[in-house]
């Protein structure tokens, strides 16, 4: 399977690096092409393209484009996704945002989740983060089992997430690369939820994703998380660093200190036998 990691990103260096550095203890990493997308931001221009080129010394596959004027959040993503699957002809992309970091099979198993879904019309993505905030909807399948995953009736991904070609090119079919700002956490049909928000490429890409672009299409996510979302601080769409910690950060994730020493590289994933949560 043709497989692209991109990348995200905007102004917090210090998070980039700490992506970098995780991403260079994965398994296999350095088998992917990486293809970085940074918005203008040029007070921290410098320190973000020099991440990326720390990245690249450490022998990783990397295009870079550093964008002149401000995309916005759903501007970039969209950006780059097109790259990825149009200009590389990727068949599954990894997404990856600047204030993540993953463990050393988060890359694996989302390429093995996509690709052991590819022909299922019925997935929309594979996610590899469960927030904090989420745990209780999901409390019955959670366990400290790494090869099992489990179906999820919600796109919610903390930044992290993998789609096939197939699915990207039903979101560009039913015009769904837009940005939403507004009322957007309600329970409307899709065409009514779209009517009711503004539509903006500084908006938010995964509200549009989850209330538009899904509609009955569910998500693959592991019952162990193999991500998690750090940006605490100076993030757009994250209110305070007390309100992370408490809703979005997950202390039980595959990187934790009890676990990430442990030796994944043989575990032999288990598609969901679970129902939809």
């Amino acid at each position: 399977m043709n497989t692209i990691v991109t990348i995200k990103a905007f102004r917090r260096a210090d998070y980039f690096r700490q992506l970098f550095d995780s991403i260079v203890t994965a398994y296999d990493w350095n088998k992917y092409k990486y293809i970085v997308s940074i918005d203008n931001h040029e007070a921290t221009k410098s320190s973000m393209i020099s991440e990326v080129k720390a990245f690249k010394d450490k022998g990783a596959d990397v295009k870079l484009y550093y964008h002149k004027s401000n995309l916005g959040c759903a501007g970039n993503t969209f950006f780059v996704l097109d790259k990825a699957f149009d200009e590389y002809k990727a068949e599954c992309v990894i997404h990856i945002e600047e204030d993540n970091i993953i463990a050393k099979d988060c890359l694996r198993w989302l390429e093995w989740a996509i690709e052991n879904t590819y022909n299922d019309d019925n997935i929309f993505a594979a996610c590899s983060f469960i927030r904090t905030a989420q745990i209780p909807s999901y409390e019955s399948v959670l366990e400290d089992n790494f090869e099992k995953s489990f179906y999820r009736n919600h796109y919610e991904c903390g930044s992290l997430w993998a789609m096939s070609d197939k699915i990207y090119s039903y979101i560009k079919s039913i015009d769904g690369c837009f940005g939403a700002v507004g009322n957007t956490n309600t329970d409307l049909p899709p065409d009514e939820w779209r009517k009711s928000i503004s539509e903006t490429f500084k908006g938010s890409w995964a509200w549009n994703f989850n209330k538009f672009c899904r509609r009955h299409r569910y998500c693959i996510a592991p019952v162990y998380s193999r991500s998690n979302n750090i940006g605490a601080e100076r993030a757009v769409f994250n209110p305070s660093k007390k309100w992370h910690q408490e809703n979005v950060w997950n202390d039980n994730w595959v990187g934790n200190d009890e676990h990430k020493d442990k030796d994944l590289s043989n575990i032999k994933y288990t598609l969901p036998t679970t129902e939809v949560i």
